[in-house]
């Protein structure tokens, strides 16, 4: 229900369908529009423009991003480093084996530069299967990834069964307090920080973000700022998708309770 009420409400999927609702009877069919007609076509059509201008794209990421900005080190205090899991790319047939999405490898290389920035924690992984077909999760993948990055195989934690922020949280966190670990590092898309870290501080959980994967950068008011280009749009989506995501987590009572996990699902100690 989540997925289907963010994939409706992207703003660029709502405005060009107005837009192309609002012209169709001039395309079409030769009529004169009707004022209500107009000014939907004139709305839509502004909106969508404003929408494609890059210092908007970037006004929209910043208002998540620019409070978590990219630090490499972390605290005396930090007991683990928790790495959430991105996106997985789905089976194709053309090739041997999945791979991971961009998102979950700049995760990836964050994690293991503050793993390496001080005495050796261990590094949580978080992430099941959320793409069928599937025989491998984000997690398992994500710990190939960080062993051939200098991560010590036997430092790895796998939590491997959950498939949203929310099951993140609530698993990781049951492994995290089996092991007494009351304070970490997390590691997640600098957008994404801000439902990831209530999550976990519902839990129990000592949250030091590290924000990864800042798209924002700083306002630069040039004048191929205000140039629309459609490419730049798909920021405006994924942060309402976030805004959204922070909305409906509060809705559904989330950041409101501790929960206790029906079963273990994770594993301490990826050797093979």
């Amino acid at each position: 229900m989540y997925e289907l009420v963010t994939q409706l409400a992207r703003p660029s999927v709502i405005l060009l369908i107005a837009t192309i609702v609002s012209a169709i009877p001039l395309v079409f069919f030769a009529k004169p529009c009707s004022r209500r007609q107009r000014v939907l076509f004139r709305c839509s059509f502004g909106l969508l423009l404003v929408l494609c201008m890059p210092v908007v794209a970037t006004l929209c990421l910043g208002s998540l991003e620019w409070r978590y900005p990219l630090v490499t080190s972390r605290p005396n205090e930090c007991q683990a480093i928790v790495c959430l899991g991105g996106y997985l790319k789905p089976v194709d047939p053309a090739f041997e084996r999945q791979e991971l999405g961009g998102d979950s490898i700049i995760r990836c290389l964050l994690a293991a530069e503050l793993y390496r920035s001080g005495p050796a924690v261990p590094v949580l992984v978080c992430g099941g299967i959320v793409e069928y077909p599937s025989e491998t999760t984000i997690a398992d993948a994500m710990s190939e990834l960080l062993v051939g990055l200098g991560v010590d195989r036997e430092d790895i934690w796998i939590e491997n069964r959950s498939t949203s922020t929310h099951e993140n949280a609530l698993f990781g966190a049951e492994l995290l307090r089996s092991q007494g670990v009351q304070t970490v590092a997390l590691v997640t898309d600098a957008l994404h920080m801000t439902r990831a870290r209530r999550c976990f501080e519902v839990q129990g959980i000592e949250v030091i973000p590290r924000g990864a994967r800042h798209r924002a950068g700083s306002v630069v008011f040039k004048p191929d700022a205000f140039i629309p280009a459609l490419t730049r749009i798909g920021a405006v989506d994924e942060t309402l998708h976030e805004y959204l995501g922070i909305v409906w987590y509060w809705m559904g009572g989330y950041f409101d309770q501790q929960e206790a996990a029906d079963e273990p699902s994770f594993v301490l100690a990826n050797r093979r």
